[in-house]
């Protein structure tokens, strides 16, 4: 207990309230400034000039050829698996360990997900896990990845970027393609990460970012689609777009009401601008932490050897379950902000009976893992 305490001091001494949360959005004169001049002009919704210059600013930080932006992350990974081919019935791969809205966008297409175990060195999908199972529980037929033990097509495989920290996405995207599989990367707490350089989102077929409150840039709402292809940018923009045809009220499909407001891409605008100084601070957050937990003998979650993270939210791994729900109690006592890792989602009523693989590394550290306040002021 005495170390727990000790813990809580010492972050007290980074930050300067007297209760500390997990997040606070920064926001400048700049912000107000973008936004008080788009309601000046009254194009406050999906049209207006600041969305055009929002996704073509992104798309040059990305190095991505096509963006689309969408009024929530949850948005841009629901059209992203309807864009990569995911219809009713289908299993989807992912990870045991993510924000629910990972596999709330899979049931939004009437498909299923399929969770496998994590690693422990990212909290992000497994690439070993997610070999075992392609090569023990699947068959590749004529009609796609047939899931052995139900029967049923699985149409791609959606691994997330765990806290801002990359999975071992280039493992991953290789085994995908091994089986015919395309992959959605659920980038949402990941702007600014980088794997050997290159920026997390864009490896997979398409790729996706959250621009909520809490996250390192904010639009208040708001999320993107980034597309390796034109075919797949079409296809998003379209039934992002209500599935308008023309600009008239023809809709050749189903389309959904996804697209970010002006007002919202006005602040993006804004805060992109800082987003390589708010990344600065969060790593050296980050080598405070790391310094802190150190010298109490517990680790805190880094970035691997040849990516680079946005330290989106620091995580300390403390050695067993106990100790880590000490640790939150006697934290939220003394007014510091830290939460669990999420529970693990097969655990949630709503993916009780999804199909799961052997989720030993994702079933231990889930208990072990803890949160720690991770918000920075330039």
């Amino acid at each position: 207990m005495i170390r727990l305490q000790k813990a809580c001091n010492l972050i007290r001494d980074i930050f300067v309230l007297p209760k500390i949360p997990l997040h606070i959005p920064y926001f400048d004169d700049d912000d107000h400034r973008s936004v008080s001049e788009v309601m000046k002009s009254t194009f406050v919704s999906s049209v207006g000039p600041e969305v055009n210059k929002f996704e073509k600013e992104l798309a040059l930080f990305l190095d991505c050829k096509n963006v689309i932006l969408t009024n929530t992350g949850t948005a841009a990974l629901h059209v992203s698996l309807l864009a990569a081919g995911c219809v009713s019935g289908d299993l989807v791969i992912t990870q045991a360990i993510s924000f629910v809205a990972t596999s709330n966008a899979i049931k939004y297409c009437n498909a299923d997900p399929i969770f496998i175990d994590i690693s422990p060195h990212t909290l992000g999908m497994c690439p070993k896990s997610l070999r075992n199972f392609l090569t023990k529980k699947t068959t590749v037929t004529d009609k796609g990845v047939i899931h052995k033990d139900t029967g049923r097509r699985i149409s791609c495989v959606l691994p997330m970027h765990t806290f801002g920290n990359a999975c071992d996405i280039t493992e991953i995207v290789s085994i995908s393609k091994e089986f015919g599989l395309m992959v959605v990367e659920d980038a949402a707490e990941a702007l600014g990460s980088k794997s050997n350089e290159k920026a997390l989102g864009t490896f997979g077929d398409m790729g996706t970012i959250s621009f909520n409150g809490n996250k390192l840039i904010t639009t208040g709402g708001g999320g993107a689609v980034l597309c390796k292809s034109k075919e797949h940018a079409k296809k998003i923009r379209h039934i992002s777009t209500t599935a308008k045809v023309n600009n008239k009220y023809y809709h050749d499909e189903i389309g959904y009401n996804y697209r970010m407001p002006n007002l919202n891409a006005a602040l993006g605008l804004s805060q992109l601008k800082k987003v390589n100084q708010l990344i600065v601070k969060k790593r050296e957050l980050h080598l405070k932490y790391k310094e802190v937990f150190a010298d109490l003998g517990l680790k805190v979650l880094s970035e691997c050897s040849g990516t680079k993270s946005n330290y989106w939210l620091n995580t300390v791994i403390f050695n067993n379950e106990l100790e880590a729900e000490r640790f939150i109690k006697v934290s939220n006592n003394c007014g510091i902000m830290t939460r669990p890792v999420w529970y693990l989602l097969p655990d949630l009523p709503h993916f009780k009976n999804s199909p799961t693989y052997n989720l030993s590394v994702a079933t231990s550290l889930s208990k072990k893992c803890v949160s720690l306040p991770s918000w920075v002021e330039l």
